[in-house]
């Protein structure tokens, strides 16, 4: 079944009427969803280099404080928007690293990575040397793990920042 509409049966002005009509329920739909803060948008590498800034910091708020993150879609959507501090900001970015990280736990494939990031930035042992004698692994083949650990991290994280555009 197919509807038409004859516009021509309909004088100029009532169009008129109709196609403003549209036009201003638009605008209202485009100003509700409109964000009230701008976030800068992060390139993949960006994204990670900060991750990897911020799991330095991961024990301590006051760190992360100043990480880009912290402007990030992700952060600000849990952060309540502008109206969040810079702490609570750090504190959220800092709970959105653990999740991710104890995300992994459980996972056969990933727990070798989740153990990595435990002993180096969760629980961290006072070195990495000392992180891969507690693995009882040798020390490359702990950096590997490591290396898929902050992987994983990021990839969850990056994955959550573009959904929010």
């Amino acid at each position: 079944m197919l509807f038409t509409n004859d516009e021509r049966m309909q004088p100029l002005c009532g169009q008129l009427h109709v196609l403003r009509e549209k036009e201003v329920a638009d605008m209202a739909i485009q100003t509700r969803s409109a964000p009230s803060e701008t976030y800068p948008v992060f390139s993949k590498p960006m994204f990670e280099t900060a991750l990897r800034q911020a799991l330095k910091f991961l024990d301590r708020t006051e760190g992360l404080m100043n990480n880009p993150l912290l402007r990030s879609r992700v952060v600000a959507q849990r952060a309540q928007g502008s109206r969040a501090t810079a702490r609570s900001r750090a504190a959220v970015l800092q709970r959105l690293v653990l999740e991710s990280a104890i995300g992994l736990q459980g996972h056969p494939k990933r727990e070798r990575a989740y153990r990595a990031l435990l002993y180096t930035y969760l629980r961290p042992a006072s070195t990495q040397e000392k992180a891969a004698e507690i693995l009882d692994l040798p020390f490359s083949t702990y950096r590997r793990h490591l290396a898929e650990g902050i992987t994983l991290i990021s990839e969850t994280l990056w994955l959550q920042e573009s959904e929010q555009w």
